[in-house]
């Protein structure tokens, strides 16, 4: 064993439990609850899911064929929605083969496993309370909205002036870098506030010379 395995395995020891963002499961024959466990961290903030290591951190190993990727990927395909992209891994920890999930925290939530949503509450996968989900439903909805492109409008639409002192006042604060002598279109796009060019809705609201043209009742 080189040193880069023996310091790989000792991080893997490292984090052998369960916490957030950890999941263990002991094999494949606990798929069924593994989606579900996936599930709850896509809403959450991401984690890691192992086949082959039990909940108190023994490692168990397991026969890994390229049947076992496709079974665990066409069982998340079928029952998650909406529709995700995982890593699968094969790794080898103290000598044993496991499978390694690699989860990213979800950019189109709330994701349901069996049209329920799940959300972590420490090492456990539980139903998202209806008053969770709502507020999550709400908050990617505005998010989505914020970061579409206003429709009708365009460049002369906003007010340089107005981008140059948002920009001049984040500096003062100290937290932003960008520097306020550049274009204002070229502020706009490292504000992440221009969509193939056309403003988004925030710009809209933000900067525009006049909002109430584009979006009703909308104020800043």
């Amino acid at each position: 064993m080189n040193s880069k395995e023996y310091k790989n395995q000792q991080d893997h020891q490292y984090c052998l439990e369960e916490t957030e963002t950890i999941e263990l499961k002991s094999g494949i024959a606990e798929l069924e609850d593994a989606v579900i466990d996936i599930c709850a961290l896509l809403n959450n903030k991401g984690g890691i899911l192992y086949f082959g290591i039990d909940p108190k951190g023994t490692v168990k190993g397991m026969v890994i064929a390229d049947s076992t990727f496709r079974k665990v990927a066409q069982k998340v395909r079928a029952r998650i929605k909406p529709d995700i992209s995982l890593s699968y891994n094969s790794e080898n920890i103290n000598g044993k083969t496991v499978l390694k999930i690699t989860i990213p925290e979800g950019t189109n939530k709330p994701y349901f496993a069996d049209g329920q949503a799940y959300i972590r509450s420490g090492t456990e996968s539980i139903r998202m309370p209806v008053d969770d989900l709502k507020w999550l439903i709400r908050q990617e909805n505005e998010n989505h909205w914020d970061n579409r492109p206003c429709l009708d409008a365009t460049l002369e639409d906003i007010n340089p002036e107005e981008v140059m002192r948002f920009l001049r006042h984040m500096q003062d604060e100290r937290r932003s870098e960008i520097d306020v002598t550049i274009p204002f279109e070229k502020a706009l796009e490292r504000l992440n506030l221009l969509s193939s060019g056309v403003p988004t809705n925030t710009a809209i609201l933000m900067f525009a010379k006049d909002p109430q043209r584009f979006i009703i009742q909308s104020e800043v």
